[in-house]
């Protein structure tokens, strides 16, 4: 004899099968086809972080909203049920068999609506792979998925109503009418408490980067992508916009902190993403500085696996996910049906911070959900008791260029990079019309940038050309080839299909300053008035710093690296400022270098780099690693029209050169790598080396390398 909750126990096995054959199948993929997850369980230096505190309460939390979920399934299948036993006079057999299927329906609508709104999915994946199958089935799918959410929110809300007519019956009207008044009253309060706050007098200053943006690829600089970037392309038209801006460090954590401390990496010991806390000097940042005069300070960010900027940085308020190993495993692991479909929702960023609002997630990413994020939790301008300093950054255009509704994985890089291009412009916009809602721009300095530009396999992404080259003591042949974007991956051409021209990523190559050259651009509105314009000549990422402080008389920095632009902006001065400017390449592993970066490979080979902290779960590079990888950075300087760059020796050179030199006139692009050679003895080749070698240090850079 069935009784009555024999259904719940009916539907809570059910649900468990669902849930751990979810899991079974999700690991089991992983370790057969390759992934991030082989790599994690196979890495035994990895599983000791599964048992500190901070991931194991992580993951325990995972679990639990996990069930929490099925459970909040199985009640609302049960209470339905109950309300057809009640009205339909049906057996309690009859119902446990209806409750199951009824149960199934939910769960396969539920798949459906994952493989819709979230095609990227790990449980999307088996039906989206196949292009043709889906585009050819997606109208059944998309009628079928119609019907079923349309039959079940008319049981649903005839449930819902039931229960109100329940209630009133039973005369809890006003119970109801108390929590009707409680919603009302807190709405009233969070509409119109602004009101009673002072305003503030001085401009608040925001700056926006927006991550790998190659400036050459807005519409406003090339006829080629007109329409790709229509909101940023009025930006820039009523801006004084340098085109020629270059980024010290080509990876973002040590471009941020450049950007915010006016200090090369060397200065400031950032050297590549995620530095060893012991090996940083960071004191002064313009966080700090606008805070200490006055400034309320944000920083808000859509990722932070690979860039950890925090209240020490000077930041009294952090808009971003968590950072450190939980952001890598539940971020990378929480993609399952149920969960992905309110992962987006005020719910999800309860229940799931590491997935909400997390491109790092990018399955379930939606841009429009971090500027719901920006929307909901950035004080309007009248609540401001202090002028605002926000600094903002967005990675939609970072690989893999991929968010929850994309589709690109099977597109060329640059067709992916195009379309993160685009949605980032859209993104960029919707933030843009947010803080005008909240009055933030009425007086306000917006700064737009990258932190670094994007290597994409194109002719002429790398300095050096074949046809260019001057005749030397050097050979053309020891000259690193790589494939270009549109060479198959089978292709052995390498006179055609492979060129020194070509490079991919970013921080990965000084000779491709296509990763090095970035935007910047300044418009003011309110109190400051300039003059839109386009500058020319070379500036750095490192100038935003001086600027900021010479404009607003802030506590200077004594080590400013950079220098301060406030007469180009104010007066509009013309003079070209001939510097010098110092790039370097970050880590680098030729599994990044490519058009088509394998995670499997990438984390087989950095994964023992890393450390994890204990108690806080934060991921730093180990700090051996970190100074042993220095002497493997190759290094540039640029002087007016000349570029000197100085890479690591060969492993296989016979020669056992410390170094290996380049010289390179941006100009012509002519260029040597013999500095014996005739031609470059006419070039400031070796007056440009004594001062790379000077900034540097011995450490290095030998002073008596071989040319």
């Amino acid at each position: 004899m069935t009784r009555q909750y024999d259904l719940i126990k009916g539907l809570s096995w059910i649900s468990c099968l669902a849930l751990f054959g979810q899991l079974l199948f999700l690991i089991t993929q992983q370790v057969l086809e390759g992934g991030a997850g082989k790599v994690l369980l196979g890495e035994a230096g990895l599983w000791k972080a599964f048992f500190y505190p901070v991931v194991i309460k992580a993951i325990l939390f995972f679990l639990f909203v996990q069930a929490l979920s099925y459970a909040s399934l199985i009640f609302l299948v049960w209470g339905i049920c109950q309300r057809w036993k009640i009205h339909f006079k049906f057996s309690q057999k009859k119902i446990y068999w209806l409750g199951i299927l009824f149960w199934l329906i939910v769960f396969f609508t539920l798949c459906i609506s994952n493989i819709i709104f979230f095609p990227n999915s790990f449980f999307s994946t088996w039906v989206t792979s196949n292009h043709h199958f889906y585009f050819s089935f997606f109208p059944v799918i998309a009628f079928l998925w119609a019907l079923l959410v349309v039959s079940l929110s008319v049981v649903f809300i005839e449930s819902v109503f039931y229960f109100l007519y329940l209630s009133f019956k039973k005369r809890r009207r006003v119970k109801l009418m108390i929590i009707f008044f409680i919603i009302l009253i807190g709405f009233f309060i969070k509409t119109f408490h602004h009101e009673f706050f002072e305003k503030t007098t001085q401009p608040n200053i925001i700056i926006i980067g927006l991550d790998a943006l190659r400036p050459d690829y807005l519409g406003v600089n090339n006829r080629l992508h007109a329409g790709l970037t229509p909101h940023l392309d009025r930006f820039l038209k009523k801006a004084v916009v340098f085109d020629y801006t270059l980024t010290p460090l080509a990876r973002t954590f040590p471009a941020w902190i450049s950007i915010l401390t006016g200090e090369h990496p060397k200065q400031h010991g950032a050297r590549f993403n995620l530095d060893a806390p012991s090996l940083l000097n960071i004191n002064f940042t313009i966080a700090k500085a606008l805070r200490f005069q006055g400034y309320e300070t944000w920083f808000a960010t859509d990722e932070t696996r690979f860039s950890n900027i925090d209240r020490d940085f000077g930041f009294d308020h952090l808009l971003k996910p968590p950072e450190g190993a939980n952001d890598f495993l539940i971020g990378s692991l929480n993609d399952f049906p149920i969960t992905n479909l309110f992962v987006n929702s005020w719910l999800g960023e309860l229940c799931f911070p590491y997935s909400y609002a997390n491109r790092a997630a990018y399955v379930t990413y939606h841009p429009s959900t971090f500027v719901h994020r920006i929307r909901q939790q950035l004080p309007e301008q009248a609540q401001l008791k202090k002028p605002m300093f926000l600094a903002m950054h967005l990675l939609l255009t970072h690989w893999p260029n991929e968010w929850a509704n994309s589709q690109l994985s099977d597109l060329p890089v640059t067709e992916r990079y195009e379309a993160s291009l685009h949605a980032v412009d859209e993104q960029w916009a919707a933030l843009m019309q947010v803080l005008e809602n909240k009055n933030l721009l009425n007086n306000a300095i917006v700064i737009v940038l990258s932190d670094h530009g994007e290597a994409l396999g194109l002719r002429g992404d790398r300095l050096l050309k074949d046809e260019t080259h001057q005749d030397g003591q050097d050979s053309i042949k020891q000259v690193e080839r790589e494939p270009y974007v549109t060479t198959s991956p089978f292709s052995l051409k390498f006179g055609t299909e492979y060129g020194i021209d070509t490079s991919y990523g970013h921080g990965t190559d000084v000779l491709s300053l296509s990763q090095y050259k970035t935007l910047m651009a300044w418009q003011a509105q309110g109190d400051f008035v300039w003059q839109a314009k386009r500058v020319s000549w070379p500036v750095s990422l490192l100038d935003i710093a001086p600027t900021l402080t010479e404009l607003f008389q802030l506590e200077k920095n004594p080590i400013f690296n950079g220098v301060s632009l406030k007469e180009i902006l104010l007066s509009g001065k013309k003079n070209e400022m001939i510097r010098d400017f110092y790039i370097e390449d970050g880590y680098k592993i030729p599994e990044l270098a490519t058009s088509h970066i394998d995670v499997e490979k990438v984390l087989k080979q950095t994964l023992h780099i890393y450390n994890i902290d204990s108690k806080t779960g934060k991921i730093s590079m180990k700090p051996d690693v970190e100074k042993k990888s220095l002497s493997q950075k190759s290094y540039a300087i640029i002087h007016d029209h000349w570029l000197l760059a100085s890479y690591p020796a060969l492993l296989n050179n016979d020669k056992k050169e410390d170094r290996r030199w380049y010289i390179v006139d941006l100009k012509t692009r002519a260029w040597s790598g013999d500095l014996d050679s005739t031609w470059a003895k006419q070039t400031p080749a070796n007056v440009l080396k004594e001062k790379l070698i000077g900034f540097y240090g011995d450490e290095e850079i030998p002073e008596n390398a071989h040319r």
